[in-house]
């Protein structure tokens, strides 16, 4: 964090959209990733396939990283 800080060189109000950009970034990004071993085991215990995973993954972290861009754009 304190690098990203100092290249983008927030300080004030900015900061805190900021770092909510980047917490729900990492968290979106750790979350669908297939290596990410709590998604494993629930695909192979359910049976499924990547693609019904993924439908049913993609609107909430699609939804969630849309409201926190927003909220660090506006």
């Amino acid at each position: 964090l304190p690098s990203f800080l100092a290249l983008e060189g927030f300080q004030g109000p900015h900061l805190n959209n900021f770092i909510a950009l980047m917490y729900i970034s990492a968290f979106v990004g750790n979350v669908a990733s297939p290596v990410h071993i709590c998604l494993s085991l629930t695909k192979e215990y359910f049976q499924v396939g990547w693609g019904k995973v993924y439908r049913f993954l993609a609107p909430p972290l699609c939804g969630a990283l849309l409201i926190t861009m927003l909220l660090y754009i506006f």
